[in-house]
């Protein structure tokens, strides 16, 4: 696969990529496309997370409207992309964990797409777990922490640190299985509290900033997702291609 890189962004951003990063115009159309192979290949094989994504279907919608996986509209300190996850707020008896994975990576993939500067200066990860319960903890089995796990650590938008907030006790197996599965390098990125978060950004109010509420941030990320469904259709028929 043959991918020819074009350059959009102002050239700070391209400066950052080669001195942090080693990425140099030479080397960009190459690596990008490694990255567009290595992509495909995940589709292809975590077909329950990359198939049937259409942001219009009922079930995909109903799921949009739980707010699980909220960007924030403005970066860090670090000038970090900051995400919200909500991992208590679906309800376990009634959503299947890999459908609300998939619709998390489907948000993802939205705000990927739309910054591009994403994956020069990377992510933020809050994982606020208020209302998480055991059957949300036994959700998590082994098999689809580590497909999680696996899924941070090699998609486009380098992870600099995952927080959980407002964690309960009866979820610590659970967290001891994610770290278990973590390289070094991302486990000693991790921090867990039962207080704020430390994340130097401006938060919803929900917890404790003066930003977007996790309401006004649901809405938004729907309407934005859904006005991508075209796009959604377009990335099936390239996880096809791959796959024959």
């Amino acid at each position: 696969m043959s991918v020819q890189y074009d350059e959009k962004l102002p050239p700070h951003n391209y400066e950052y990529a080669e001195k942090y990063l080693g990425e140099t115009k030479d080397s960009r159309d190459k690596c990008l496309s490694e990255i567009y192979k290595w992509f495909y290949q995940l589709r292809a094989e975590r077909v329950e997370w990359f198939t049937d994504r259409n942001p219009l279907n009922p079930e995909i919608e109903e799921l949009l409207d739980l707010g699980l996986f909220l960007p924030l509209d403005s970066k860090d300190v670090n000038n970090y992309q900051v995400f919200i996850i909500r991992t208590g707020v679906h309800n376990p008896h009634k959503h299947d964990q890999n459908d609300v994975l998939k619709v998390m990576k489907m948000v993802l993939d939205v705000v990927l797409y739309l910054d591009e500067t994403i994956s020069i200066y990377g992510t933020v990860a809050i994982f606020d777990m208020k209302g998480v319960t055991l059957r949300h903890g036994l959700q998590m089995t082994p098999t689809i922490i580590k497909r999680a796990v696996y899924c941070w650590e090699n998609y486009a938008c380098k992870v600099k640190k995952l927080e959980f907030i407002n964690a309960p006790k009866h979820v610590n197996f659970v967290l001891d299985i994610f770290l278990k599965c973590m390289s070094k390098k991302l486990a000693a990125r991790v921090s867990v509290t039962r207080g704020p978060s430390t994340v130097e950004a401006n938060l919803p109010k929900d917890i404790g900033g003066n930003g977007p509420t996790y309401d006004e941030l649901t809405k938004h990320w729907k309407q934005k997702t859904q006005e991508k469904a075209k796009w959604f259709a377009e990335q099936e028929q390239y996880k096809m291609i791959l796959e024959k």
